[in-house]
């Protein structure tokens, strides 16, 4: 028993050798402002990172689907101009179906047309086993401290990706903390290794069918979707892209409907004194927060008078009224404020009691 727990801390400490061009794959999550509803809500982001030279490449989407897992690689690997010859995948719903041993999986049959279509090897993690893939969860927490935080405000996944793209490429510039070297020049060494793309690139699209409820409905991954232009108990097919759906009728012909794709968030009221409390002593720094696009509008333009002693004062006057009031109030006794033309604290605690 000594022998098998002292082999375990052994194993434990390996340091796992890294060839060049092998990637880890793995997706994280965050949180994220919801400016339709002023709720945080999850997102995630699908993280491909290289530990040979400590390169990774991110997307943010709205679910861990196979539409958007497959979306997600397939702009990666455009990316970066090629395909990692090895990639080790955590144990992903949308890539295996089973694990049926440490060594052998049962997989999708969208994962395996994936990997006809890019030729690359791949390996998985054994469950519980972290240390196997230390690099892609380090870097899922990187990108989340670095890039994700404060949480950013995603009204167009494509725009924030670009802007994400960019935002990772210059951060390759800077050294490897180890191997002393840029990390764009030790990237070279893992693009060296990759493998060519094919002529057209892989088109993220799952064929689902149905049958249209009696109220023109048809319920796609928990989602319901009314078809106006169906009739009840009529079958039709689905195609399911990560961010639209269209509907056809049973032999795919004629579209009955394309629609945005519907998502069930979780979500979690905002904590708003914590996200504010930043800026009661950086009041420039709020220009630059686009996350507070999150906030409704009169508070925006009530936290942003051109005069920084001002702005903090109104920054801690927020804080203050949010301590007894909901965002809501605190929006309303603010407008109550600008409407009487009394904007200092003492007169918006006392209009607060009228909201």
């Amino acid at each position: 028993q000594l022998a098998e727990q002292l082999s375990k801390r052994y194993e434990q400490f390996i340091r796992l050798e890294h060839p060049c061009g092998e990637a880890q794959v793995d997706f994280g999550e965050f949180y994220a402002f919801d400016s339709n509803s002023i709720k945080e809500i999850i997102r995630y982001h699908l993280i491909m990172s290289f530990p040979h030279s400590n390169g990774r490449y991110c997307c943010v989407f709205p679910a861990q689907n196979s539409e958007c897992l497959f979306t997600g690689l397939t702009k990666m690997f455009e990316e970066i101009g090629g395909v990692p010859p090895y990639i080790l995948f955590d144990n992903l719903t949308p890539v295996v179906k089973k694990i049926v041993s440490k060594n052998e999986r049962e997989l999708t049959e969208a994962f395996l047309e994936f990997v006809r279509k890019y030729r690359f090897d791949y390996k998985f993690c054994n469950p519980g086993s972290g240390w196997e893939k230390g690099h892609g969860e380090g870097s899922i927490g990187y990108v989340r401290r670095n890039f994700l935080t404060p949480l950013p405000l995603i009204d167009d996944f494509m725009d924030f990706n670009e802007n994400l793209s960019k935002e990772l490429s210059d951060d390759r510039k800077q050294m490897h903390y180890e191997k002393k070297k840029p990390i764009e020049e030790l990237w070279e060494e893992d693009a060296s290794t990759l493998l060519a793309l094919p002529e057209t690139p892989y088109e993220a699209i799952r064929g689902a069918t149905a049958v249209v409820n009696k109220y023109g409905e048809v319920k796609v991954s928990g989602e319901v979707y009314h078809i106006p232009k169906a009739h009840p108990k009529q079958s039709v097919f689905i195609k399911l892209r990560w961010d639209t759906v269209e509907v056809f009728d049973a032999y795919g012909e004629v579209q009955l409907l394309k629609s945005p794709r519907k998502y069930a968030f979780k979500a979690d009221a905002i904590d708003w004194v914590g996200e504010l409390e930043i800026y009661r002593h950086k009041p420039r720094a709020i220009e630059q927060a686009t996350y507070l696009k999150a906030l409704p509008a009169i508070i925006r333009e009530y936290l942003l008078p051109a005069d920084l002693k001002e702005r903090r004062e109104r920054v801690s006057n927020v804080l203050s009224l949010l301590g007894n009031h909901t965002i809501t109030e605190v929006a309303a006794t603010i407008q109550k404020g600008i409407d009487y033309n009394t904007l200092d604290l003492a007169s918006l605690v006392m209009l607060s009691g009228y909201c």
